[in-house]
């Protein structure tokens, strides 16, 4: 893994991510988020946490 990010090792195996990752999921969640995809899919849920 030469341009991620190493989380931990396993018995000597390198257990990680690519960088774009991280910034991918967050994006989806911040996303879903903004357009309130929950609260119209799930309409009996607050949207307090």
């Amino acid at each position: 893994m030469t341009a991620g990010l190493r989380f931990l090792r396993v018995k000597g195996i390198a257990i990680g991510a690519h960088w774009s990752w991280p910034l991918i999921a967050a994006l989806v969640v911040w996303s879903l988020a903004g357009r309130r995809q929950f609260s119209a899919a799930y309409p009996g849920l607050s949207g307090e946490a």
